[in-house]
């Protein structure tokens, strides 16, 4: 054979070799686009069960008397007793508290320090 079919060969064969690659690129491509769009798919009817049951447990939650009348309503007759009460002067002071249990005896201070019969420790 010479090198002239011998080089024919060879690039008749990695051509074979490309053309199968670019086919199996194509065939992995189109399967990860399918495997996408099932996945999309398949969160969509997620979400949508999702937003049923928290709706299902929003409407469990409320109370009958809601329910039945409605919205509730605000306690906005009520006086803001806070706000009155910033106002008031101090009262008077009130009675002292009980003792306080005895604490637990000192240590003894080391011979080296001299007692000042003035009260300070030399």
């Amino acid at each position: 054979m010479t090198s002239s079919s011998t080089i024919s060969v060879v690039s008749a064969i990695s051509g074979v070799a490309v053309l199968g690659a670019l086919l199996t690129a194509a065939f992995i491509f189109n399967d990860i686009n399918r495997f996408y769009y099932e996945a999309m798919e398949t969160f969509d009817e997620f979400k949508i069960n999702e937003k049923n049951a928290w709706d299902n447990m929003v409407m469990s939650t409320r109370s009958p008397k809601e329910i039945l009348l409605g919205r509730a309503r605000r306690q906005a007759s009520l006086p803001d007793c806070q706000a009155l009460a910033k106002n008031c002067p101090p009262g008077p002071p009130g009675a002292p508290g009980a003792p306080g249990a005895a604490g637990e005896p000192g240590k003894s201070l080391p011979s080296v320090l001299q007692h000042d019969p003035r009260g300070c420790i030399n």
